[in-house]
């Protein structure tokens, strides 16, 4: 599809389309409850502002299709992922690459950032998993699925109750139904 639509929940209400997409969306996200990220397989990242309906910037501009974007949960920064393997780290202020990402070999599929911001995951058709530090790009750990890993998620922060304290962790499906949990060890 070339279309966003906005939904307002439980209701259902509609709240917002935006019809200025160039080509088909591959992956759209929530930057803040008034901004959507778009990627598309012009290899742009677009944002859109929702109050006013109005298409804001491009973010990241890959020359190969854009297929998957995170952001960070304070809103700094975003990681786009490309099909040309790479993966970029935007400044949202700025709209400056900080880092790109380079180590797949195969187009990557998914990524998330953790509730930390430390780290960026990510996944590709070479069947990998990456963990990288967000602030210079490292690569600090590889994972192997047994099929292309196609969603992934780092848990969230618990600042409270039975789980305070424990250690961040990305949880991973592939293509053939597998699901793994990786711990992130700092």
């Amino acid at each position: 599809s070339r279309k966003i639509f906005v939904l307002s929940l439980p209701k259902g209400q509609h709240i917002a389309a935006f019809n200025s997409r160039r080509a088909r969306i591959a992956s759209i996200r929530f930057l803040t409850p008034q901004i959507v990220l778009a990627t598309g397989m012009d290899g742009v990242v677009r944002s859109y502002w929702i109050p006013t309906r109005q298409e804001m910037d491009d973010l990241v501009k890959f020359d190969a299709p854009a297929s998957c974007v995170a952001a960070a949960s304070d809103g700094s920064f975003i990681v786009s992922g490309s099909q040309d393997t790479t993966l970029q780290v935007t400044d949202v202020k700025s709209k400056k690459c900080r880092v790109t990402l380079v180590g797949h070999v195969g187009r990557v599929k998914c990524t998330a950032t953790s509730s930390s911001g430390k780290y960026v995951a990510s996944g590709a058709d070479d069947l990998s998993v990456k963990l990288w530090t967000a602030d210079d790009g490292r690569c600090v750990a590889s994972f192997m699925c047994k099929a292309v890993p196609t969603v992934l998620a780092f848990t969230p922060a618990q600042s409270s109750g039975p789980l305070k304290g424990a250690p961040e962790m990305v949880i991973v499906g592939d293509d053939a139904g597998h699901t793994y949990v990786f711990d992130v060890l700092d």
